[in-house]
């Protein structure tokens, strides 16, 4: 199982010894700027705890492989508090930072949230665009195939113009418009896969080149940055891709699914 929806999700522990209950996601914002080869993602999120009781909320991280996260923060009486991830409390007593639980994940408790309340958080992220030759892909983690969660409001912004690709292809659902922008818009939506961009280039790069970014603006302490890739190329096995297509339907006898189930189990053992 995926686990948590999206980049993001928040949890509230309602019942003591009892798992924590998701928070139902009103608000699902995706704005994203490709840059040459990186990619920087904000996501903000719109919680509601609809239970009866104030209960702590806990918000976790789903981290894409490679990703650096670079700012965190939570709308609390009408103003943003900001958090720096890795800290452990941010300045003036307020919210936790982002901690990290472990591979490709961090998380945050974020204290009580009322009945009936909403919480609003943000994170932006950055990454290197998966490269293959010509084709490049930027790829959000929005999909859980077992069970999605609503989504009230998703909207999704891709800026590509300064990509530098020949051509883009949009994901299902999405339109690549004359501005560059990929942008794409649901109403009470289940996501069961992420979204991924492709793009296109004239040629492959060189071999022997590096992938570099340098800030635009200057950091906390005065000074911009240079982030560099330094990932060293590894030798992998081509393999086989292998699409199994299962027919779920109400028409379907649940003896037949269950053996469809072990078939697939056993084929992915093979």
């Amino acid at each position: 199982h995926r686990g948590a929806l999206g980049a993001a999700s928040m949890a509230a522990h309602v019942s003591a010894g009892e798992a924590p209950a998701s928070l139902s996601q009103n608000e699902h914002v995706v704005t994203v700027r490709v840059v040459g080869d990186l990619a920087i993602t904000t996501v903000r999120q719109r919680f509601f705890n609809g239970s009866e009781s104030a209960a702590p909320v806990e918000y976790r991280l789903r981290v894409p492989s490679g990703a650096l996260i670079a700012g965190f923060r939570v709308e609390r009486d009408g103003g943003w508090v900001e958090a720096s991830p890795g800290a452990v409390a941010t300045r003036g007593g307020g919210l936790p930072g982002l901690i990290a639980t472990g591979e490709a994940e961090a998380a945050a408790s974020l204290g009580d949230l009322a009945p009936g309340e909403s919480l609003r958080a943000e994170v932006t992220y950055a990454e290197w665009l998966a490269r293959e030759g010509v084709r490049r892909a930027y790829v959000y983690p929005v999909g859980d195939p077992v069970a999605p969660q609503l989504v009230g409001e998703f909207v999704l912004d891709v800026d590509l113009s300064r990509a530098r690709a020949r051509s883009a292809r949009a994901p299902e659902g999405a339109r690549l418009e004359a501005d560059g922008h990929v942008r794409m818009r649901r109403s009470d939506w289940r996501p069961r896969g992420d979204l991924a961009v492709d793009l296109f280039d004239v040629a492959s790069p060189p071999a022997a080149a590096a992938r570099g970014w340098r800030a635009e603006d200057a950091g906390p302490d005065g000074r911009r940055y240079l982030l560099v890739d330094l990932t060293l190329p590894v030798e992998t096995s081509q393999g086989t891709d292998l699409a199994l297509v299962l027919d779920d339907s109400a028409a379907t006898d649940p003896g037949a699914l269950e053996l469809a189930r072990r078939s697939e189990e056993h084929t992915s053992e093979l």
